[in-house]
């Protein structure tokens, strides 16, 4: 008998314990803080991963690749400088940037901070969050973190942009 779709990515899901604490759809939304960020859990399948994250002002990223994942962010509120595949481009509320497999990049949050929606695909950065965030805003272990990116197969190239 031939699994269905669903029956197939629960079977995948299940056997890869990279993803065993992922919350599945329907379920209670997980929230962890990471370098002053609030990032809360959507979903994440296996075949993708989406959060909701909400940073302050001045909220940067380290420039970083991912090796294993695309990453694809759109701007809720607020808007955000992105240096990405050696451009600097201001992204604002209603506007998405994707970042492609290998491509360096980074963010910094404008000026009111920004809220936005990453989805990675397939599915990696929820793990490193899951893995490297606090339930306590202001706590944040950087050596967890780099560990985890790096796990994810993550690139950390220099100090943010």
């Amino acid at each position: 008998m031939t699994a269905t779709p669903a029956q197939d990515r629960q079977q995948r899901t299940a056997s890869t314990d990279a993803h065993s604490e992922a919350p599945n759809p329907g379920s209670r939304s997980v929230t962890r803080w990471v370098a002053g960020g609030r990032f809360t859990e959507l979903i994440d399948d296996g075949d993708y991963d989406a959060q909701h994250v909400e940073v302050p002002v001045g909220f940067a990223t380290p420039v970083h690749l991912h090796t294993r994942y695309a990453e694809h962010f759109y701007v809720v509120s607020g808007s955000f400088k992105v240096w990405a595949a050696g451009t600097l481009r201001v992204i604002d509320s209603g506007e998405s940037i994707t970042i492609p497999i290998g491509s360096a990049h980074a963010l910094l949050a404008g000026d009111e901070g920004g809220t936005g929606l990453i989805v990675s695909r397939p599915a990696g950065f929820a793990k490193v969050v899951r893995v490297s965030g606090t339930e306590t805003e202001g706590a944040f272990d950087l050596d967890r973190f780099v560990h985890a990116a790096v796990e994810a197969g993550d690139e950390i190239l220099g100090p943010p942009a």
